[in-house]
């Protein structure tokens, strides 16, 4: 069945690839799971449900955001 994905964060790019992760706050963890067959489709950004993620969630997924924009530009490469 086609997967379409609504983030809930931003800076993740869990709605473009195959992995996800699912934190379990009871026992402190985080669930880890990667598969080729869960690749969505398409993926619904909607700005509204991330308006209420707290502060410190949106300033690391910024974070998140902005270190995958220089890491993509310190290791490009020309001509390759």
């Amino acid at each position: 069945m086609p997967i379409i994905a609504v983030p809930t964060t931003a800076g993740t790019a869990a709605g473009v690839t195959i992995s996800w992760v699912i934190t379990d706050t009871q026992n402190s963890r985080k669930l880890v799971c990667v598969d080729p067959g869960d690749i969505p489709i398409g993926a619904v950004v909607d700005a509204d449900m991330m308006s209420g993620m707290p502060a410190w969630l949106k300033v690391a997924t910024r974070m998140n955001a902005l270190t995958h924009a220089i890491e993509g530009y310190t290791l490009w490469v020309p001509g390759r």
